[in-house]
């Protein structure tokens, strides 16, 4: 019994014809009809009514492609699985719940990296699990006798602001204290743009999807905007503004990238260099796919 002959089984049964079924599958009629003859030789016993110019499965029929069904899902995610792990033993691939982090991370990084940045820590782990990365980077270590978890950086929410503006002088800021200003925020912006969402329910925000008209908007406009103590090396260098730090301990987050022991020659060498990280250049590895 070979796959082949369970396809063409599941897509007849679907099909009602051999003419249908064998233009699904861009094979000849007489492929069709050899494959299920011999399928049926080898159970012994036939798998189809013969009903005018339709096949109908019978219930050993119907039996029958229930399995093959099933087999063929396997076999597909057999598939997948082995070549996802394939993948992330061979290549560098990094999700992320958040992006400076990342950004770091790829300063140092000079091979190709896949990479994507994630809204949902759960989807993350699951795609994880999956071998579809070989270190992710999370806001809390794992504790798991298989994988390392090493410190990449803390990052601290800032506002900044005109000198002009009411807050300019503040040395700091809570959330409940910038509750109903309006800010201008850049899109894909991970964990950050959930807690400022959550925490400023009084404010609104003009949310910018496009990095360069974001940039642009932040030259023109009096509206505070979010840094972070990774981003502010960057900014400072190409804007006048006064950097405000959040000091709720929410608005500070530890992130960590976690990565399988069997990389670890890899990554253990990468974390060596994790103090040397540029922030004010860093930032340029912007475009990262979100989900």
């Amino acid at each position: 019994m070979e796959l082949y002959q369970l396809e063409y089984l599941v897509t007849l049964s679907e099909n009602k014809t051999i003419l249908k079924t064998a233009e699904k599958l861009n094979v000849s009629q007489p492929s069709i009809t050899k494959a299920i003859k011999k399928l049926e030789d080898e159970f012994g016993f036939l798998l189809f009514d013969r009903v005018k110019n339709r096949l109908v499965l019978n219930e050993y029929g119907e039996e029958a492609v229930k399995h093959a069904k099933k087999v063929l899902s396997e076999v597909q995610q057999l598939k997948q699985d082995t070549q996802a792990l394939y993948t992330s033993n061979t290549t560098l691939s990094i999700g992320t719940i958040a992006p400076a982090p990342l950004w770091g991370i790829l300063s140092l990084i000079k091979l190709p990296v896949v990479k994507k940045l994630y809204d949902n820590t759960e989807t993350l782990l699951l795609d994880f699990r999956s071998h579809l990365y070989s270190m992710i980077i999370l806001d809390y270590p794992v504790n798991n006798q298989h994988l390392i978890s090493r410190k990449i950086c803390d990052e601290q929410l800032y506002i900044a602001v005109n000198e002009t503006h009411p807050l300019s002088h503040k040395e700091s800021v809570t959330f409940e204290e910038i509750n109903g200003y309006n800010f201008l925020q850049l899109k894909n912006v991970g964990y950050w743009y959930d807690i400022t969402n959550t925490k400023l329910n009084l404010s609104n925000f003009l949310i910018q999807e496009n990095p360069e008209t974001y940039h642009i908007l932040c030259q023109s406009t009096d509206l505070p905007v979010f840094r972070t103590n990774l981003t502010i090396p960057y900014f400072k260098k190409r804007e006048n503004k006064v950097y405000i730090p959040v000091s709720d301990k929410e608005a500070t987050l530890s992130f960590y990238g976690i990565y399988n022991k069997k990389n670890a020659k890899y990554y253990d060498n990468l974390f060596k260099k994790i103090d040397e990280i540029d922030w004010g250049k860093a930032y340029h590895y912007t475009r990262i796919e979100s989900n």
